[in-house]
């Protein structure tokens, strides 16, 4: 077997053991934060998404995935217009159609850790971060309605560390926390009016993921924010979250997956290491080209015998004639005729054969011009041409 087929079967194998192993295994856990409605990991909003009707019954729920500058103008009266992500960064356009569209009495939801530093100062809201410990668990004292005030739940992923340390007088404190090492109590959810319209701010995007959807206590806490959002319809933001999601590489399917991921790599360095191998020379036998060979006489030979062993004498006898007249036509510029006298007297005098020979020859070839030849005739035929031929080059 040579070198190669071995090498090809090693590279196989190996590929095979190593899919196997990266198969068998139990897969991770991914905790990216996604915040995207069709992602399933722990930090998606695939459960948060699917609830929105439970939230709104007979409200209408459609996605954004433009910027709010150039889909705030389609979106109608008396909707809710829901953003969460860990970090929203909203340009100057945008920024003032979100100003517009609250203005006019909507509502606006934003659930992120860094909002836009326009928006902030434009509604006197400030941030900070607190460093007391958040490693253990954070227990969270919601204010919402029909809800008791001693109603906590308790946050242990995903917690943040910013809350509100300044608004405006005419703002209203929908939430609190307070980390379970400490006594100091922070803002994370408020309520601020602009225009005929409210901004709802929280700091804690993490906690409408699908993490903490799951657990049924987190789940009331989550109805309650919603429940401030009552309105008939409800526009669902996906360019935020998408700007981040989408990967602009051919081969990004390939790398989000580990299997693929390895597999890949091996190939690669398998294709490295065996182009090193084929730097390496080969020598291969150089052919011998032969010139080709002249055929033409046992081409000659083999149609000869094959007419004179099947085929019709008087046929050959006619092929000779018609050759024999050819070669007169080319040698001597005459017009064969076998009974012309005229023509034997003129081929006499420019050939130098004698009267008898042409004669003879010509006699021979009229004879069978009304009667067929057989073989003795053929075989005489070519006697007489060949006397023809000798004479003239005597």
């Amino acid at each position: 077997m040579k070198f190669r087929q071995v090498y090809i079967i090693l590279l196989l194998l190996a590929l095979a053991a190593v899919l196997l192993l990266e198969y068998s295994r139990p897969r991770p856990v991914d905790w990216r934060p996604s915040f995207h409605k069709n992602d399933k990991i722990p930090f998606g909003t695939y459960v948060l998404y699917r609830e929105l009707p439970r939230y709104f019954p007979g409200a209408q729920i459609r996605d954004i995935f433009f910027t709010p500058y150039e889909e705030l103008d389609s979106i109608p009266e008396k909707t809710a217009y829901l953003i969460i992500n860990d970090e929203v960064k909203m340009g100057k356009k945008s920024l003032e159609k979100i100003l517009q569209f609250v203005s006019r009495g909507n509502p606006v939801f934003i659930a992120t850790h860094a909002f836009p530093k326009k928006l902030l100062d434009t509604l006197g809201v400030e941030t900070a971060i607190h460093f007391e410990a958040l490693t253990d668990s954070t227990t969270l004292r919601a204010w919402l309605p029909r809800q008791r005030l001693t109603d906590t739940f308790r946050f242990r992923k995903g917690n943040g560390m910013f809350y509100f340390s300044g608004y405006p007088e005419n703002t209203c404190v929908l939430g609190k926390e307070k980390p379970v090492k400490g006594d100091t109590v922070y803002t994370d959810f408020i309520r601020v009016p602009f225009g005929r319209g409210y901004f709802y701010l929280h700091t804690q995007p993490f906690w409408f993921t699908n993490y903490h959807m799951l657990k049924a206590p987190h789940e009331h806490y989550i109805a309650g924010v919603m429940a401030r959002l009552n309105r008939p319809s409800v526009w669902w933001d996906n360019y935020f979250v998408r700007a981040k999601r989408i990967i602009r590489h051919p081969l990004r399917y390939v790398f989000s997956q580990p299997a693929l991921k390895w597999s890949w790599k091996l190939l690669f360095w398998s294709l490295v290491v065996f182009m090193l191998f084929g730097i390496k020379r080969t020598r291969r036998p150089i052919p011998v080209i032969h010139s080709p060979e002249n055929k033409s006489v046992e081409f000659a030979r083999t149609i000869a015998g094959f007419y004179k062993r099947f085929g019709n004498p008087h046929d050959i006898f006619r092929i000779k004639v018609r050759n024999l007249y050819e070669y007169i036509r080319e040698k001597y510029g005459l017009n064969p005729q076998a009974a012309d006298p005229e023509f034997r007297r003129r081929l006499q005098a420019r050939s130098g054969a004698g009267e008898k020979t042409v004669n003879r020859l010509f006699d021979h070839i009229a004879r069978f011009e009304i009667r067929k030849a057989d073989i003795q005739d053929v075989k005489k035929l070519e006697q007489y041409i060949l006397a023809f031929k000798q004479q003239k080059r005597n």
